[in-house]
C-alpha cells in the first residue's frame, strides 16, 4: 500500500484476500474453501453498482469474500480487511446475513504491522467514532452519528478494537 490510493488498497486487500484462503485451506478443521459474491464472478457488474447506494446493490457489493466448510459440517462465511477500520455498510451487510443465522468471521491483516488476526463478527469490537475523533483537534475533527465517523463524500466508518481479535 505504498501510495495509499484506492487501487493500491485494493491490490494488498486481495493480495490478504489470497493469503486467507490459504490459510484456510492448512487448516485441518476446514473441509473446503470458496471465493463468494458477485465481486469475485461478475467484477465488471459490482463497478457498476458502486454509486448505487440502495440496500440491494449494498448486499451485493458488500458480501463476505468467502464461505468454508468446516469438518463438523458448519458453514461460515468469512471476509478479510487489510485494514484498520471497517466501513458501515460493510457491517452492516455482515450483520444482516447474522441475523438470518450465519456465522461470520473477519480476519483483519494491520496494514502498518502485518500481524493478522480474525474474531467471529458477535466477538468483534469496534471503536466509537467519539474516541476515534478526540486525537484530532476540534477543527479537524469529522463528525460523529451514532458512533460512525462521517467523512464527506465516503462511506462512514470506525476503527477495530484489536484487542477484541485474536491474533494468527
Amino acid at each position: 500500500m505504498a501510495d495509499g490510493s484506492f487501487a493500491s488498497r485494493l491490490e494488498s486487500g486481495k493480495e490478504w484476500e489470497h493469503e486467507v484462503v490459504e490459510l484456510l485451506e492448512q487448516n485441518p478443521r476446514v473441509v473446503s474453501v470458496a471465493l463468494n459474491g458477485t465481486e469475485h464472478t461478475h467484477p465488471e457488474f459490482v463497478d457498476r453498482l458502486r454509486k448505487n447506494d440502495s440496500q440491494e446493490s449494498k448486499l451485493l457489493r458488500y458480501a463476505p469474500d468467502g464461505v468454508y466448510l468446516g469438518a463438523t459440517g458448519f458453514v461460515y462465511h468469512w471476509e478479510a480487511k487489510h485494514s484498520t477500520a471497517i466501513e458501515k455498510d460493510a457491517w452492516m451487510v455482515y450483520a444482516a446475513y447474522q441475523m438470518i443465522g450465519c456465522s461470520i468471521v473477519v480476519f483483519v491483516k494491520h496494514p502498518d504491522t502485518g500481524k493478522r488476526y480474525y474474531a467471529e463478527l458477535q466477538n468483534m469490537k469496534l471503536i466509537p467514532g467519539e474516541e476515534t475523533v478526540k486525537r484530532f483537534p476540534p477543527e479537524n475533527r469529522f463528525p460523529v452519528e451514532d458512533g460512525w465517523i462521517m467523512r464527506p463524500g465516503r462511506t462512514p466508518y470506525r476503527e477495530i478494537d484489536f484487542e477484541s481479535l485474536t491474533e494468527l
